[in-house]
């Protein structure tokens, strides 16, 4: 399964889908070296075998594992996973907030009122990013160990969490309300990953809290010459 849209300051494109992976299906469907070139790439997936995390964030990839309960991030494009949702924006037009993020669930109407604001369908599918410092919250890295058959239960088991507190931040995610099962959750239009400033650890957002002064990103619309 793949597709690619377009809209205004960006293309979006996915591989693989994760129903497929609910399904039993943890084989590779995208290599991160196929977008190595690509500029100003940005995207996340599960890795191959759903033994880590893939977060790619404007061109720097950021492949997250664990050794002994401890993440390891590594930059490099080689690695595979089993799907992917990626985006190129050349440019992105970020916006401040000066109150706090209270919730993760708080997000997604913002999300639709500033991008309709920008002239983006406010029903996705399109890519978002957010900066800034962690209040608390909750992230992720799959980290499969076994053989067992994969399912939606046994996916929850493969979780291994993270707690958030007083870090700088950045997101990558993704919104769309017609995707749900392919690139963002049954359960959620939004699919997002999270890595720290300083790139020491990355992970699937579970829940997020942000203080106020986070800024929101958004595709800029391309300018004609």
């Amino acid at each position: 399964m793949s597709g690619v849209v377009y809209g205004p300051g960006y293309r979006l494109g996915w591989v693989g889908a994760q129903r497929q992976v609910l399904a039993g299906d943890l084989t590779p469907h995208a290599r991160l070296c196929d977008y190595a070139s690509v500029a100003h790439v940005s995207a996340l997936g599960p890795l191959a075998g759903l033994r880590g995390e893939v977060t790619v964030i404007d061109g720097t990839p950021l492949v997250t594992t664990l050794a002994a309960g401890t993440m390891k991030v590594e930059q490099s494009f080689d690695h595979e996973a089993c799907f992917l949702v990626h985006a190129q924006v050349v440019r992105w037009q970020w916006t401040r907030h000066d109150v706090g993020l209270p919730a993760w669930s708080a997000l997604d109407p913002v999300l639709r009122r500033m991008a309709a604001a920008a002239g983006i369908d406010p029903a996705g599918p399109f890519p978002f990013r957010l900066a800034g410092r962690a209040h608390s919250g909750t992230i992720h890295v799959l980290d499969r160990r076994d053989d067992r058959p994969h399912s939606p239960e046994r996916h929850e088991e493969v979780k291994v969490h993270f707690p958030l507190q007083g870090e700088d931040v950045e997101v990558i995610g993704f919104l769309s309300d017609q995707h749900h099962g392919v690139f963002v959750p049954g359960d959620s239009p939004i699919h997002a990953h999270l890595a720290a400033r300083d790139r020491a650890f990355a992970g699937h957002v579970d829940v997020l809290r942000l203080d106020a002064g986070w800024r929101l990103g958004l595709p800029a619309r391309e300018e004609s010459s």
